[in-house]
């Protein structure tokens, strides 16, 4: 199972790979990504003030196709440096990699190919694999290759930056900037809101990227952000998403109330619950927290009350 290996007509395409202080991983990710570019791309480095700088890291690679740029002094956070890179690139088709997952050979050239003409952005099927083991796994996919479907579930929908994620710039430019006031779940309000106005999504049933797991296995490199960051932080984001887009509240409203269970933080649950307007969503989101609450107090996982 590959890519094709015809090339696509030129079209200019920027890799933008956010970064703060993983070394090791991020000379993987840039090798990656320049071996995965097609005709007319580019690899564009964004460095949010490593300890280390980017450009030291990077000082053996000489590539004409990769830059290195810094995230404006008074910033900070991945978004910034994703909305940083998409100001900066040069290409007209965004792709967003994570530096410390692979881009796989190839799949540049198939977006461009395949799937960038007539859709607004897309993202793929993903290996997943753990840095100690290295033989990654294929993930399920979602579609078969093509269109995202419109009448798909909203979790179906739904995908991480990392997930072999692009995007046409001149859309993002319509769409606005990645929200900078979220530390977590900003890709899930990206997706929504291309969702909630109609954009046409494409879907890559073959594999864009290869996710690695690090937890533990890189001594040098910081750790995932989803795990570093807090339950109450988790809440705080979901519940600006859920205030954001009301409609897709029987989603997104589950994975709030998760955070609130393991964050202690019953009384913004209970607001919320109650703040619906539907009883039937009402009912539906009391039960999901009552079975949600009993099989984390059974595991260890729910959170004492907050004050």
């Amino acid at each position: 199972m590959g890519f094709r290996e015809t090339q696509p007509n030129i079209v200019k395409h920027t890799v933008v790979i956010p970064t703060k202080d993983r070394p090791n991983l991020l000379r993987r990710a840039v090798g990656s990504a320049l071996a995965g570019l097609a005709q007319g791309g580019e690899v564009l480095v964004i460095d949010d003030h490593s300890q280390t700088e980017a450009k030291k890291t990077l000082r053996q690679v000489h590539d004409p196709r990769l830059r290195i740029l810094c995230v404006p002094a008074g910033q900070t956070g991945v978004s910034a440096a994703r909305n940083f890179g998409i100001a900066q690139a040069r290409g007209d088709v965004i792709f967003f990699l994570d530096d410390d997952d692979t881009l796989q050979p190839g799949y540049c050239a198939h977006v461009l190919r395949e799937g960038a003409m007539g859709h607004d952005y897309g993202f793929s099927s993903v290996f997943q694999a753990t840095c100690k083991q290295g033989k990654p796994r294929l993930k399920t996919a979602r579609f078969a290759q093509g269109t995202i479907p419109s009448a798909a579930g909203l979790g179906r929908k739904l995908c991480g930056f990392g997930m072999g994620f692009w995007i046409w710039r001149h859309v993002v430019f319509q769409m606005g900037p990645i929200r900078q006031d979220l530390s977590i779940n900003e890709d899930t309000e990206y997706l929504c809101r291309l969702i909630s106005k109609g954009r046409k999504g494409w879907y890559s049933e073959l594999p864009g990227v290869v996710v690695w797991d690090h937890s533990g296995g890189t001594p040098g490199d910081l750790g995932h952000l989803t795990r570093r960051a807090s339950a109450a932080e988790r809440a705080r984001c979901m519940s600006i998403l859920c205030e954001t887009y009301p409609t897709m509240a029987s989603y997104l409203g589950r994975g709030y109330l998760r955070h609130c269970l393991k964050a202690g933080t019953y009384q913004q649950m209970r607001q919320f619950i109650v703040g619906l307007q539907s009883w039937r969503m009402r009912a539906a989101m009391l039960r999901f927290a009552l079975v949600k609450g009993v099989a984390y107090s059974a595991t260890g996982r729910l959170g004492r009350l907050a004050a």
